[in-house]
Order: C-alpha cells, then sequence, then structure tokens
C-alpha cells in the first residue's frame, strides 16, 4: 500500500470515529418549560397537601427517563423520571403531609444531576410556599354546655394511648370510651382507633352529664385519617347516616333511637359530637369555656418514661362541679387500695405505695391483674390521687422489663401535677410471703412454674418432713425426706398446681396454698399455709 493509500484509510477512519463520536455524544439543546401549581386553602398539621406539576416540553427533542426532583425545605422528598415527547407535556401531583406547623417552601426541579443539554435552567425549575397554620388548641369541652352539669370526665390519649384504652376495656373492663349511660361511643370509636390507631396523633375527649338525664361526649382526633374513616365507622352503626353542609362545613349526620352523632373537620381536627337526648347539630357553632382548668398531664407524661420499659400511657381527669358534690364518688381517700370501674378481686390488687397530701387525701399505685392472673409481657400500673379540682388516674402499660422502675413513674408525674406530702415505702410492695403454722417462713421466690422458700423449724423437738405441695384449688405433692432440727432451717420447693395444670406465666399478686405434711415424735401432721407472689425470678 501506497503512501496515499494510507492517507485515504486514514481519512475514511477520521470521519468514522468522528461520526461515531457524534453519534453517542452530541445531544440536541432540550427546552423545558416546570410550572408549580399553589395550595389553595388553610393547611394544618397531619393534612394532605397536594400541589400540581406540569412539566412542558417546548423543544424539538424528545425527554426519555429525565431525572425530576421535588424538594421541601432543600430536602429532597420525592424522585421522579419523566418521558415526555417534543412539544408534549406531562401533569402530576405531588403529595406531601406536614407533621408540624410552619413555612413549608416546595422546589421542582428537572434533570437535578445536570446530564442533559437544557437550554435555560431557570425555567427548569419552579417553587411555591405552603403555610402550615397552628391548630385550634384541644378544646372538646367548646361544644359542652357547663350549666347544670352533675358530672364531668376527660380524658388525652396519643396513638398509643388509643390502642392502650381498647386493650384495658378487653382485658380490665376499664372504658375510657364506654359510660353507664352512652355506650355508642365506644362502639363507634373503638372500632375506628382499632384499624386507624397509627395514623392517629392525639386525641382528647370530653364527657358531661346533666341534670335532666342528657348526655353530651366530644372527642376531637388530630392525625392522618380523615372524615371517611370516620364515615365508614358511623355506617356501620347507621347505615342511612347523611352528609349536610352547615355554614360551608361538611357535616356527617346520623341518628340511632334517641342518639345524634355529628362529625366534621375543623382548624386541624376531627370533631365528633354524641348527644344523648339532644340533637348534636345545635351544638356545632357554641364555643363554651372549658369549666376545668386546664390540664398538663398529657404533655408531662412522655417526659417519665422508666429505662428499658415501652409506656402507653393516658390519664383520665374527673371533675365533680360544685352544684353536684354527691354526683359520684372520690376515688381518692386516705391509705385506700383506688380500682375505679375494674371487675377484679380484691386479692389480686396489690398496693405498693401510699402518698398522704397536707388535705389528708393520698394516692395508691397499683398493679392490676385479668381473671387468670397471667399477664404474659405486660402489666398494668394505675395510680390515682386528688389534686383539686381533679381526681387524676393514671394507666401505664409496661413491659417486664422494666416494671419495677414504673410505679414512680406515676407518682413523679402526680408530686409534679401538684401533688404534695410525704411517699411512703414504695418498695414494700414488691416483696413475697409465705406463713405455714408451726413454723417461720421465709426467701419466697417463684420461677417457671416452681415456688422456692426457706422453711425453718421454731419447736423444740426435731421433725421430718415427709412431702410439700404448692397448690390453687387441687395439686400434687412432691415426695421430701428432710429433717429438721430445733432452730435449724432447709430450703423447700415444688411445682405449684392450679387443678391439674402447672401455673405458668408471671402470676403476679398471685396466692396459693402451701400443704406440708412432717412427721414430729412419731405423729403424722398436715399443716395448711399459704404465700403471696408479688414479684418474680
Amino acid at each position: 500500500m501506497n503512501k496515499i493509500d494510507y492517507l485515504i484509510a486514514a481519512f475514511f477512519i477520521i470521519v468514522i470515529v468522528a461520526a461515531l463520536y457524534i453519534r453517542f455524544t452530541y445531544e440536541p439543546p432540550i427546552n423545558i418549560n416546570v410550572n408549580i401549581g399553589s395550595y389553595n386553602g388553610t393547611a394544618y398539621p397531619f393534612e394532605k397537601i397536594s400541589i400540581p406539576i406540569e412539566v412542558n416540553n417546548i423543544g424539538s427533542s424528545n425527554i426519555k427517563d429525565m431525572g425530576f426532583e421535588v424538594l421541601v425545605n432543600g430536602n429532597t422528598t420525592m424522585e421522579y423520571s419523566l418521558t415526555i415527547p417534543s412539544g408534549k407535556e406531562a401533569v402530576f401531583y405531588f403529595n406531601y403531609t406536614p407533621t408540624s406547623s410552619g413555612n413549608y417552601n416546595i422546589t421542582a426541579i428537572a434533570d437535578p444531576a445536570k446530564l442533559y443539554p437544557i437550554v435555560d435552567r431557570q425555567r427548569a425549575m419552579a417553587s411555591t410556599k405552603i403555610v402550615v397554620a397552628v391548630p385550634q388548641a384541644l378544646e372538646p369541652y367548646a361544644q359542652i354546655n357547663p350549666n347544670n352539669i352533675v358530672y364531668i370526665k376527660e380524658a388525652n390519649l396519643t396513638n398509643t394511648g388509643a390502642l392502650l384504652s381498647i386493650y384495658l376495656s378487653k382485658n380490665y373492663t376499664i372504658n375510657l370510651f364506654n359510660f353507664t349511660d352512652l355506650n355508642i361511643p365506644y362502639n363507634l370509636f373503638s372500632s375506628l382507633i382499632g384499624l386507624t390507631y397509627n395514623y392517629i396523633n392525639q386525641i382528647g375527649m370530653a364527657y358531661a352529664n346533666y341534670t335532666n338525664g342528657s348526655s353530651i361526649y366530644a372527642i376531637w382526633i388530630k392525625g392522618y385519617i380523615n372524615e371517611a374513616a370516620v364515615q365508614s365507622a358511623i355506617s356501620a352503626i347507621d347505615p342511612n347516616y347523611s352528609i349536610i353542609n352547615m355554614d360551608n362545613t361538611s357535616l356527617t349526620f346520623a341518628k340511632l333511637k334517641n342518639t345524634t352523632i355529628c362529625s366534621w373537620y375543623s382548624n386541624g381536627w376531627i370533631k365528633n359530637i354524641v348527644y344523648k337526648g339532644g340533637n348534636c347539630e345545635s351544638l356545632i357553632l357554641s364555643n363554651y369555656s372549658n369549666p376545668i382548668p386546664n390540664n398538663q398531664a398529657f404533655e408531662s407524661i412522655s417526659n417519665f418514661s422508666p429505662d428499658n420499659a415501652t409506656l402507653l400511657g393516658t390519664y383520665e381527669g374527673y371533675y365533680f362541679s360544685s352544684n353536684a358534690p354527691f354526683a359520684a364518688k372520690i376515688l381518692a381517700y386516705p391509705n385506700a387500695v383506688i380500682f375505679p370501674s375494674v371487675s377484679e378481686n380484691l386479692g389480686s390488687i396489690v398496693c405498693y405505695g401510699v402518698m398522704s397530701n397536707l388535705n389528708n387525701q393520698s394516692y395508691c399505685s397499683t398493679y392490676l391483674f385479668p381473671a387468670s392472673h397471667k399477664i404474659g409481657k405486660l402489666g398494668l400500673i394505675m395510680t390515682t390521687t386528688y389534686i383539686p379540682p381533679y381526681n387524676y388516674t393514671l394507666f401505664s402499660l409496661i413491659n417486664q422489663s422494666g416494671i419495677v422502675g414504673a410505679v414512680p413513674v406515676n407518682v413523679n408525674l402526680l408530686q409534679k401535677l401538684g401533688g404534695k406530702g410525704k411517699s411512703l415505702q414504695f418498695i414494700s410492695g414488691f416483696s413475697n410471703a409465705c406463713n405455714i403454722p408451726g413454723f417461720y417462713c421465709s426467701n419466697v421466690n417463684f420461677a417457671n412454674g416452681m415456688i422456692y422458700l426457706t422453711l425453718k423449724n421454731t419447736g423444740n423437738s426435731t421433725i421430718s418432713i415427709n412431702s410439700f405441695e404448692c397448690f390453687v384449688q387441687r395439686g400434687f405433692f412432691k415426695k421430701e425426706n428432710v429433717t429438721l432440727a430445733p432452730g435449724s432451717e432447709a430450703n423447700l420447693n415444688t411445682t405449684c398446681y392450679q387443678n391439674d395444670s402447672i401455673i405458668t406465666g408471671i402470676p403476679l399478686g398471685l396466692k396459693v396454698n402451701l400443704a406440708l405434711n412432717y412427721t414430729q415424735e412419731n405423729v403424722s401432721k398436715t399443716v395448711i399455709g399459704s404465700a403471696i407472689v408479688n414479684f418474680f425470678s
């Protein structure tokens, strides 16, 4: 090949390389225009905001798989991939749910990584501003007339506290959503909360009973749920519910016998009224003053969670109006175990401490147990005190890893709320005890269905222990061959039975019978004692 041939070949190679380079590296310029809409209306925390975004491809080149981001206050919140032919547009909605009030800057940016030759990047981005208003203060009493009230009650809950209230109802018959003369709220809101508690941020409730026998129950809900969820729950009670427009408010209305139900969204809350003996519509535009002082328990309880514990807490505040001093029994009184509306045997409630204040009132922390005395991994602690003008009842559902430190949680909270006085031996309630006639019994422990204790011979003669038995109603004895001289002691253990079954779980507050058969001076004797297990290993 001569020199001219080499030059011709080199020329063609250069042309081919240049063509390939242009083919795979050159992209025609892209011309797009990004527009972002505004949010119409007042936004509140936990309310979904939907903002339209329009991207116009006004250039001659097609757009394929272009990156697109939406930023909220400078932080990337959503990423998209856009494919838009030349001369076409894409319209989509950016959905965002703020969790607090404040100003939110929403920015939409095409090709944030700058991988495409966009002609004018200023037109490839757009911004809008959303102001999220501060929600109305929690005032469920705003729709409750304070005149002629004989009894009033309130409860504030988080989403976990709401779920706790359902647990309490099923296991302890403590019904925060239920009242003796008004069971519709419980049927309505327990089903609603059971399905949506993960989407609820806060619940505030107020209840009032009047001299004429009518009752009003108001419940405010703040969170990610909307009115459709409430309508679904209402439809289970009254399939013929209606939607009424009332002063630009969309109102869900239902009636069952002599009880009316109203639900609507306003100022950041889904508000609900259940009115027995009246029309709930007449109360919606009312704005009564709260008949009881502001209560800080709800805001404070989260600060007292013990280490290694799961605290699902709430409080109830009871207030007895001056015109009806005998409407209800004061639940806090000196040296008493408090158990309002708890269907439990007194023997299963253990008091873990008493605090007496200057007004000679007192409260007691207790554990409450289901009838089986087996509470698995969770234990319920209730603490009650009267701090004028409230009677407080705090419920805390605590896992067993933190149960020893859980009693002071409620105690400290009540002290912070104004309970002043002297605390009495809160640790004493955690001791186990046993009693066997003729012996000194000590060092009781319980683990894996077995009881362990130390038995001391307090008599004047030697004895031989033949068998030992632990039971509730009926059990099985364990043979022993232990000799005890006067003043000596021995460690005994046996399995505890309830009829034919071994007692399992964590039987706090468990009372068992102990049967000891022994021989003394060639005479066989059987004594029946008992043990109380308030702590476990």
